[in-house]
This record gives structure tokens, sequence and C-alpha cells, in this order.
């Protein structure tokens, strides 16, 4: 679930193969649909945002980017490998120029996905319909630890403007400036490709598992199993994820099922999977996120349910992401009241703080001095027998209440969601017994091996045991958080992975990466659909090397967008 564009945004992750080698469409001479810039992502959010190539406008060839923004924010955005800019400076300079602009401001920044502040040069301001220039330079570390280095045009406001002849350099050499990179597949990757391929038969949950019996030999010893998506309202992916759910569960020993979703109401729709108390229709308001209030999520809900009322060791379903803080804090009282006066007055004190009607720093601070207070006192209390397990998961509660400050003050302590929810799932590791084997479901920004994302740090800690499968579709539909019901697929095209996947003759299937060396393609960075959870028409692809962010890649030919369940109040 995206919703801090800048530091979940799927980024790209470009090999070292000679700067002089680097193709990044620096002056935005190559489009493609609806005249998008090749290389380049956008992001946005707010009332309206759109970006186009204009052949109108240029400051150098014939072409430049032509982007409108009415009370909104948007980021137009490459990276550079980590390795490339490790104690290097780093210049960035581009023309812009700008026509209408209200409250328009412009700025360049750079940004280290592993975490910090990105770091920005000074706004443009300027009401000058000419070119002008925009300049970004810093300098970074040698141990610079990231795979890489963002930059980014971030502009906000109402107004438009053109962007063009974009200038890199990294200690004094010019970067991306290389002829263009992208080509047709040939014959002999694409006979390749279909050797190497796990087909998928159907898509329909009740469908025969004969053809998913590949995946025991592709899941080896991994025990914790994460399942990506490129959108969070594509149909297709949850039914595929169900197919697997049930494969993983019934013959492969899997016993958690954990969404990228609020962690106290996913402990609710496990007292429904589990025991069956509650309703569908509490289910369906606790699974919170719009993203999940569909059918597809429901039928994974269920089916857990009626498996656990044969089953010898049930399925749970739980949730690991900390952005509800407050339903978390809720547990912590309710608990409180039931056995603790004096942690009822200490959170009593908490409640007031959080109450006060400013939203300085010095508040955040007080709030976050108190938590952290009410944090070490359950930690110094004793529990034992029944109550223990209980009494670990309110002090897991009262840490994902910390962990949604976050974005709320300024500290060193700070981490990012995504950190959050890789430790929130080491919790659940930790406390689901010996031998547990866990399935993850979220966007593949999250569950990515990339720098700075959660898949990065549950590989750093479980090394082989952690498998990611990437999720991608080549057309279709797909819903979003936006006016419309749903949106168009953008077709895919040469210089994307999803265009080489879709020369295959086989329309679904699983493409085990990590043990594939012979085709080139696969070895060089590409286009890879990435939309989340917002509409994005705009670009919907982003440059990046498949094989360090994914494992396996789930790939379907045709999308078909969910529908929510509960109804819009609009």
């Amino acid at each position: 679930m995206r919703k801090n564009l800048l530091p979940v945004l799927i980024l790209l992750a470009i090999p070292y193969l000679g700067i002089a080698q680097v193709f990044s469409n620096l002056d935005f001479e190559y489009g493609v649909y609806k005249a998008q810039p090749r290389k380049w992502a956008i992001e946005g959010e707010g009332e309206n945002y759109s970006a186009r190539l204009d052949s109108l406008n240029s400051k150098k060839g014939n072409k430049s980017l032509y982007v409108t923004v009415k009370n909104a924010q948007v980021f137009i955005f490459l990276s550079i490998p980590g390795k490339l800019i490790a104690g290097k400076d780093i210049q960035v300079e581009g023309y812009f120029k700008s026509s209408s602009s209200d409250s328009l401001q412009a700025m360049l920044m750079f940004h280290n996905p592993n975490g910090g502040r990105p770091i920005p040069s000074q706004p443009n301001n300027s009401k000058s319909k000419e070119w002008e220039i925009i300049s970004h330079q810093a300098s970074f570390p040698a141990n610079y630890s990231s795979d890489r280095l963002l930059i980014a045009l971030m502009a906000n406001g109402t107004g438009r403007f053109w962007f063009d002849n974009v200038k890199i350099k990294i200690g004094g050499q010019e970067y991306g400036n290389g002829h263009p990179d992208f080509r047709e597949p040939t014959k002999i990757e694409i006979e390749t490709l279909d050797k190497k391929i796990v087909p998928i038969k159907s898509l329909e949950p009740n469908s025969s598992n004969v053809d998913l019996l590949p995946l025991k030999n592709i899941i080896g010893n991994s025990t914790i199993v994460a399942l990506g998506e490129n959108s969070h309202g594509s149909s297709s992916i949850y039914k595929l994820k169900l197919r697997m759910v049930k494969y993983m569960v019934e013959s492969e020993g899997f016993s958690i099922f954990a969404l990228e979703s609020p962690t106290v109401e996913a402990d609710k729709i496990n007292e429904y999977v589990s025991f069956g108390k509650g309703t569908i229709e509490e289910v369906i308001k606790d699974l919170v996120y719009p993203s999940w209030q569909t059918q597809e999520m429901i039928d994974i809900i269920q089916w857990m349910k009626s498996y656990n009322q044969g089953a010898k060791k049930k399925i749970e379903f739980r949730g690991f992401d900390m952005q509800n803080g407050l339903s978390a804090l809720k547990a912590v009282e309710g608990f409180a009241k039931r056995n603790d006066s004096n942690l009822t007055a200490s959170l009593l004190e908490l409640d007031k703080l959080y109450s006060e009607p400013t939203k300085d720093d010095q508040k955040w601070k007080l709030i976050v001095q108190k938590s952290d207070e009410i944090s070490l006192y359950l930690t110094s209390k004793k529990y034992s027998g029944a109550d223990l397990k209980y009494f670990e998961r309110i002090k897991h509660y009262m840490n994902i209440f910390l962990q949604s400050l976050s974005p709320n003050y300024k500290s060193e302590k700070v981490k990012t969601r995504d950190e959050y929810m890789a430790q929130n799932i080491n919790w659940l590791v930790k406390n689901s017994g010996d031998g547990v084997k866990m399935i993850l479901s979220a966007d593949n920004t999250h569950i990515t091996k990339a720098s700075g994302k959660m898949g990065y740090f549950l590989k750093d800690w479980y090394g082989d045991k952690y498998l990611a499968f990437g999720f991608t579709y080549s057309k279709g539909s797909y819903a979003a958080y936006g006016p419309e019901k749903h949106y168009e697929v953008h077709p895919s095209f040469v210089g994307t992975y999803e265009y080489y996947f879709s020369k295959s003759k086989f329309k679904n299937y699983f493409l085990d990466i990590k043990s594939i060396t012979n085709i080139d393609i696969l070895n060089q960075p590409a286009g890879f659909r990435s939309i989340g959870s917002r509409p994005q028409e705009t670009t919907q692809f982003t440059e990046i090397n498949l094989k360090n962010h994914f494992d396996v890649i789930a790939y379907i030919e045709n999308s078909l967008h969910t529908d929510n369940l509960i109804k819009s109040e609009n």
C-alpha cells in the first residue's frame, strides 16, 4: 500500500556498464504509449497531475517533458547505482520553463532509499517563461551502502512546466548519455524462455493443483515466501494467490498468511478464521484498506476458515503493517483497564499529550518519550502461563504504536515503514513456534530485495529462507484509489520485461529467474510494471534489474480488476 511516495517507490537499479554506455533518455527524445518518456518514471498525488512528451517545446532536440499539476505533487525520477556514486560528487542540471505557475515550486533532490531525508536543492520559484537552468550537487561517502541513489525533479502546487536537456556528472564524468539500449528479444531468447517456464493452466481457485506441483522445487527450503503484486486491484493476481495459498498450506506445511495490513485488525480477522468469531461484515471492515475489501480477499479468508474447521494444524491470518497505530494503542488500553491500574494512568497521560491541538516537534517528542516509557514498563513486567502469549502481543501492539509515530518526528531512531514491517514479520516468526512457515502478501515494492525495502531486510536476516515472487501482467484492467471503477493496463513495449514475457507461447506461468543464467535479456535492466494503490495514468513502468529484486516471476497475460465491496458514499 503506497502512501508516502518517495520512501517507497520501486526505483531503478542500473548496473554499472561504464558511464558513457548507459542510456537514460536525458533529452526526452524517446517516448512510448501516451507519449510517456522512456527510462524515467513519474509518480504523483493530489487533485490532478499529468505528464507527456511535447514536440512543440524543447530546449534541445525535438521534444521535452511537459507536466501539469493542480494542487498536487509530482516526482520525475531516475536512479544511479550506489557503487557508482560511492565516494564521489554528483552534479545534476536540467532546463526548466514554467507557464501559468500560480503556486508552482520545483526542486531537484537526491534520496538514499535505505533511509534518511531527501537532499533537496533550493526551490525554483521563478515566474519566468524562458528556459532556465536548475541544478543540484552533493558528495557521498565511500561507504555508501545502498544499491542505488535516487535523483528526482519534484514539483508541487499548481501550474505547468517543461523539463529538458538533463545532464548528470559523477566524479566529473558524464553519465546517462549512451545510445538507446532497447531491442526486440531474439528467437533463441524466446525459445529458451519457453523451456524455463512453469505453465499455469488456470487462475481459478478450484482448479486441480497438478500444475502447481513444480512449486515444491522452486520453494525448496524457504520458510518465508512473499507473494507480491504490481497493483493492489487485480482480481487475476488474487485468484492465483489463493491457488498458491491452498497448495502451500495443504502440501508444503505453511501455517501463517500475513498481509500488508494493520496488525490489530488482522488479529481480529484471525479470530474469525481460527475460531469462527464475528461476522463476514466485521471482517470486511477489519481489512481497513479499500484495496483489500474485495471478494477476492474474502475468498482467501473464507477458504482459510473452511480449512481450519477440519485441520490438525490451523492456518493463521496476520498483519504486519504499522500505519494504524491508534487501534494498537486502543488494544493496549483495553488490556490495562482489565489488568493494570498503573499502566492505565500512564496511558491516560499519553492520551492527553496526543490530544493536544498543536502539532509541533516538541509535542511529538513528548509523545514518543511517554510511549517509550510505557514500552519499557511493559517489558519489565513478568507474566507466565496462559497469559504470556497474550501479553507478548500487547507489548507488540505498543511497539506498533511507536512505529506509527515515525512520520511525525525527527530522530535518528526513526526507521522506514518497510523496515518496521520487516521487524513485525520477524516478531511473528519468533512468536509462532519452531519451524513456522509463512506466506506474505504485499506490493512488489515491499517484497523486493532492493536496498531499504522490506524484502531487503528479510533477505539479510533469513538468507535463502526468504523467497520473493514478483507478480506482473501484460494487459487488461486494474482497480485503484481514484474516481473510476477501474483503469487501463498500459501495453508493454520493447524495453520492458513484460514485453519479453508476452512473447512466450504460454499465457500464464512461473519463471524461476534465480536459476536462469543463459538469457541475456534477463541479465539487463528493463522496465517493470509498477502501479500500487493509486491510478497510474502516466508511466506504469520503472527501470530495474529484475534479478536484484525478485527470485521468481508470476506472469499473467490478462488482468481483470477487482471491485470494492463497500460502496462509496460519493
